[in-house]
């Protein structure tokens, strides 16, 4: 691995190039960050399912519908853990920073004889 930029300490690359050539990224915190948000998204949703489980135990002893309150609030924990990733997804802007979309990518017309 070629190492180029002011520093050679690993946690402080800022651009890399591997011996054939071929760049990597140019921010190794991105994808630090990336993995950062999949990991509270992932451990968010655990906590709220072990919540869930806890709280439906709590209402079993309490209430002595076993195993009921663990059934219900252990899947209503889980749907809340699958919506705060979905929604921590959605969060992620991917469009670009004009907010315009990208334009189309063109395709031959069907009556084109050279279409593929």
């Amino acid at each position: 691995m070629i190492v180029t930029g002011s520093d050679k300490h690993p946690l402080y690359m800022t651009d890399t190039k591997t011996d054939d050539g071929a760049k990597t990224p140019e921010k190794p915190e991105q994808s630090t960050q990336s993995m950062m948000v999949v990991a509270d998204s992932v451990i968010g949703a655990a906590v709220l399912v072990f919540i869930g489980v806890w709280a439906g135990n709590f209402a079993d002893d309490k209430f002595h519908t076993a195993p009921w309150g663990s059934i219900i609030l252990s899947l209503l924990g889980g749907c809340l853990g699958l919506w705060r990733m979905v929604k921590k997804a959605m969060a992620i802007d991917t469009r670009p920073p004009s907010g315009k979309l990208p334009p189309p990518i063109p395709f031959p017309d069907d009556d084109d004889p050279n279409k593929f």
